[in-house]
């Protein structure tokens, strides 16, 4: 199987305002975020903590870092697929809201202060919605499938598991950290599937697709999962860096 992000323009609504990113001016983080010490024996506790108590923070929005409401998370545009194998298609997303992330609870958190490298595990208590528009063209197994309208989707029991690669910069002579890559896989119960105008408004044929997809969605979830981890793996990306390009390190972690 060869899997391919054929195009992936994850466009977030953490709009920079006009500003450059190096124009960004250095900021705190708000006194609502708590901080860790670098030097802390059980610093990954503390961080573990930390980030449960920012993700409803986050979810309203944090105007002063330029972040705005992570729940319901706009994706303006978005590209997933396999080119190759028994799912091979290619499904355009726009406009696409995704629900649920509030319910968020970390389960765990493992920080290296040398490496400045995070690995953390995450559950979404309630389902993960995702509604939008679509367009899709291509073969499910052995089914042709074609459309463009409305669609929603529901993850059950999502689970996820994410890595962030980081490394220390310095500008303008303060030092600040920057996400080179952030890795997510998730794992699921169950997907639900909902594509309206499929096979341009057939009722029929589109009733028995969407049937015939969510009676097999786990071996098409396996086909496009790669595609999908690396399109939410980019959204928190651009999250976490939006955040670290304006808080300097030194605000990031206590001595």
């Amino acid at each position: 199987m060869a899997v391919k992000v054929q195009r992936l323009v994850v466009l977030l609504s953490l709009a920079w305002a006009g500003a450059s990113a190096a124009k960004a001016k250095t900021t705190a983080l708000p006194a609502s975020f708590p901080q860790c010490s670098i030097k802390d024996p059980n610093i990954n506790a503390c961080l573990r903590q930390a980030v449960q108590i920012v993700i409803p923070e986050l979810v309203k929005g944090v105007p002063s870092l330029g972040v705005y409401s992570i729940d319901p998370l706009d994706i303006v545009e978005a590209n997933i697929g396999a080119t190759e194998g028994p799912v091979a298609l290619s499904l355009d997303f726009k406009q696409l809201k995704i629900g649920g992330l509030r319910t968020t609870r970390m389960l765990s958190l493992s920080f290296d202060p040398k490496t400045y490298r995070i690995a953390m595990r995450a559950k979404v208590e309630a389902p993960l919605r995702l509604d939008g528009n679509y367009k899709i063209a291509g073969k499910v197994l052995v089914l042709p499938i074609q459309g463009e309208g409305l669609c929603s989707l529901r993850l059950d029991d999502v689970t996820a598991d994410i890595n962030l690669a980081m490394h220390e910069e310095s500008r303008g002579g303060v030092k600040y950290l920057a996400v080179d890559k952030l890795s997510l896989s998730f794992d699921t119960s169950r997907l639900h599937m909902k594509f309206e105008n499929l096979f341009n408004g057939n009722k029929e044929l589109g009733d028995n697709m969407n049937r015939f997809l969510n009676e097999n969605w786990p071996e098409i979830l396996k086909e496009l999962k790669p595609s999908i981890d690396d399109t939410f793996g980019a959204a928190f990306q651009a999250i976490a860096n939006r955040i670290f390009h304006k808080v300097p390190l030194d605000k990031v972690f206590l001595p």
